[in-house]
């Protein structure tokens, strides 16, 4: 409420035109979030000096779902040789401002974060070596994660000759959805 000061002010907090609560000096309103809390808020401001003056705020809607949504992983092509690279991508169709956190692993090794700036925004990375990768999506102050996405295996495969010929070539091969 811009005339006065917050101290001129007494509040209340309305979620879908019913009061949730009634007027104090609170001029904020938390509370945990369960699938119910979904609904349109509102504030609404009454001048100390008059019961007859209120100003009331836009409507916010909140949606709360019960749903972790699931990171998706793709590659740009696939059958490249050996020395080039693949651009992995994950995204999260749902909303925006996810930052993006990267995962590799052999059948010989554990997986380990590859990608461990947790400012990183962009939703690709370019990989060149054999392995199996996923993702997933962070956001929030109070970090909250999708789902990991399924995994994607890069291949490199040796021995392929031409017929009637000894040159050797290699190729990385990705297989979208491998578990």
């Amino acid at each position: 409420m811009r005339e006065g000061n917050d101290n001129d002010w007494h509040y209340k907090f309305n979620r879908n035109g019913q009061q949730i609560v009634s007027f104090n000096t609170n001029n904020w309103y938390s509370f945990d979030l369960t699938t119910d809390s979904s609904g349109d808020y509102q504030c609404i401001g009454r001048h100390k000096g008059s019961t007859n003056f209120e100003k009331e705020s836009n409507n916010v809607t909140l949606s709360v779902s019960a749903h972790r949504p699931k990171a998706t992983l793709r590659a740009d092509r696939t059958g490249e040789p050996v020395g080039a690279t693949v651009t992995l991508t994950c995204s999260e169709e749902g909303s925006a401002g996810w930052k993006y956190e990267w995962f590799r692993r052999t059948s010989d090794s554990d997986e380990t974060m590859i990608i461990t700036d947790g400012s990183r925004t962009e939703n690709f990375i370019s990989v060149s070596q054999g392995g199996i990768y996923r993702c997933r999506g962070r956001r929030g102050n109070t970090v909250f994660f999708t789902e990991f996405s399924d995994v994607s295996r890069v291949d490199i495969t040796c021995e392929f000759s031409k017929f009637f010929s000894t040159e050797q070539h290699a190729f990385m091969i990705f297989i979208p959805g491998l578990k």
